[in-house]
């Protein structure tokens, strides 16, 4: 009867297995069932095929005592399992519990990926928008360039014709002095006096309109240097940054 021992231990060393199976793979997969009948069917089984063997093996005294030993040792054994069930429960449990962890892990993932999503999506087009801005500010500057090169040079001819007006004004000027003198030879010496003084006012202030400097290092050669608006030889090329005063 050896045979049936064998059978039922292993039986028994069979069910222990695949409630330990039934565990390890409870926690690595959730739709793992445990399949109550293998189980107990396998345990009772190799039980009493363990002791039907045992109790047909040795003698009737020493069946008698190995039976009492067998029903003890089935006895531990069903405590024993009684104790991996509360175990597998309290298990269960714990995976139910980290289960719903994970989902709503999961949850929150799916909603941090969604927000980096629209992020992104948000910075693509602020970049675009900031180079469109970069091209219009560089096309702007362009022009503003051209109109800078533009107004001096404007300015230039502006001066150059003031000057000349100021030089053909101060020859009219000294004409029309002249030809008064002339006319009013006869006058008294004071009226003399008043028109010589007048024709130099003119003189001084037709030279003083007539200055002009071609950059700030003539400017300060002559001493003039910085140069105020309307002061005699401002101009703009002399004053870049347009704040009034130029040869800073």
């Amino acid at each position: 009867m050896d045979f049936f021992i064998t059978i039922g231990a292993f039986s028994i060393f069979f069910a222990v297995c695949y409630s330990i199976y039934y565990v390890i793979r409870k926690i690595i997969t959730k739709d793992q069932k445990f399949s109550k009948k293998i189980f107990f069917s396998t345990l009772i089984g190799g039980i009493l095929l363990f002791a039907l063997g045992d109790a047909f093996t040795d003698s009737p005294p020493q069946n008698v005592a190995e039976h009492e030993e067998t029903i003890e040792e089935n006895e531990k054994l069903t405590a024993a399992n009684e104790t991996l069930e509360s175990e597998n429960k309290e298990l269960s449990e714990e995976v139910t519990e980290l289960e719903t962890t994970v989902e709503e892990l999961s949850e929150e993932m799916e909603e941090y990926k969604d927000s980096v999503a629209s992020l992104e999506e948000e910075n693509e087009e602020v970049d675009e928008e900031k180079d469109s801005l970069n091209k219009e500010i560089s096309e702007l500057e362009e022009e503003n360039d051209d109109l800078d090169d533009k107004i001096s040079s404007l300015e230039e001819e502006l001066e150059t014709a003031q000057s000349q007006q100021a030089s053909a004004e101060a020859s009219t000027n000294e004409s029309e002095s002249s030809t008064s003198s002339n006319d009013d030879s006869d006058s008294g010496s004071t009226n003399n006096e008043e028109s010589s003084d007048d024709s130099s006012s003119n003189n001084t202030e037709s030279s003083s309109d007539n200055v002009y400097y071609k950059n700030c290092t003539e400017a300060r050669e002559a001493g003039a240097a910085p140069v105020h608006r309307g002061d005699p030889g401002y101009a703009s090329h002399l004053d870049r940054d347009g704040d009034g005063i130029g040869c800073e």
